[in-house]
């Protein structure tokens, strides 16, 4: 049975719209598929790519986890500041990682 035809608008195309900024957001949400089943399920789409790999205990940049302790001797000793560990909120995706 047909359907009582409603007021369709007309589409406007919008001028003020940065074509650019929207295509490059579209492709930032639109991650690609993620293999492993562990991280995908513990995947937050309103965090980025760095915040959800930290809260799962894995690194993004492996030059930026393991950093390099520099040889090179100074002239003065000065404390240095230790940056403080970041808080693994979702453990039990490590875990599952480890256990395959």
């Amino acid at each position: 049975m047909p359907k009582a035809k409603g007021k369709t608008r007309r589409q406007k195309f919008g001028y003020n719209v940065n074509r650019k900024r929207l295509n490059r957001n579209a492709r930032r949400k639109a991650a690609p598929r993620i293999q492993c089943s562990h991280i995908r399920h513990a995947w937050d789409q309103t965090k980025s790519v760095r915040q959800n790999l930290a809260e799962m205990g894995l690194a993004m940049d492996p030059n930026r986890a393991v950093p390099l302790i520099k040889r090179k001797v100074k002239a003065m000793e000065v404390d240095r500041e230790e940056r403080p560990k970041e808080l693994v909120r979702k453990p039990y995706v490590l875990n599952a990682i480890e256990a395959e």
